[in-house]
């Protein structure tokens, strides 16, 4: 099933404008455009689920997984939707229930593991979508976004959604906490999530 859902996401993002694609589990999908200038639909054959965006105003980016995990995504979203960084979640195409939690910065697709979202609260969780949708943004303003610079600045966007929130203390000062771990030279094999 990750295989298909794979396949349909790379799909959707490699032919870009006005692509159809059918899986066993969707019908279709139609998406128009990229980032904040993207529209799309997706239904289901079973008509549990269908989603739209055809306001940019309002974007969201597409959410894959279970009716709980897409339930936390679309609270997280909310919860930031007013906040000036809320500009970067455009940069997330796709957001994927996954085993473990990596992102694609080629095409904007953020998986997220399932022990992340057990172990998280979600005001951690929106933090941590603005914080990998400015990585996308830095990137693509031609700045550095990963490494030690890179990972500064997204903590520090991070960091701010985390005060916005009122967020508990222990994960405000967990941004400088995880700058100065240098985690992001650790092997993706012995990473935690």
């Amino acid at each position: 099933m990750k295989k298909r859902f794979m396949l349909v996401v790379a799909l959707i993002l490699i032919l870009g404008i006005s692509t159809t694609v059918f899986a066993d589990e969707i019908s279709q999908v139609r998406i128009y455009g990229m980032g904040i200038f993207r529209n799309y639909i997706i239904e289901s054959k079973d008509d549990s689920y269908k989603a739209t965006c055809e306001d940019t105003s309002q974007y969201k980016p597409i959410v894959i997984g279970s009716d709980e995990f897409k339930k936390r995504i679309d609270d997280c979203l909310n919860s930031i939707s007013d906040f000036e960084e809320y500009i970067y979640i455009q940069n997330i195409n796709v957001i994927i229930e996954n085993t473990t939690t990596d992102m694609d910065g080629q095409r904007g697709v953020f998986f997220i593991g399932k022990p992340f979202m057990e172990i998280e609260p979600d005001v951690y969780v929106a933090s941590a979508l603005v914080h990998e949708g400015y990585h996308m943004h830095l990137k693509y303003e031609g700045e550095k976004y990963y490494g030690e610079i890179g990972e500064s600045k997204c903590l520090m966007k991070q960091k701010d959604v985390l005060i916005k929130l009122k967020a508990p203390q222990c994960f405000i000062d967990a941004m400088d906490t995880i700058l100065n771990t240098k985690w992001w030279e650790t092997s993706y094999e012995d990473r935690e999530y």
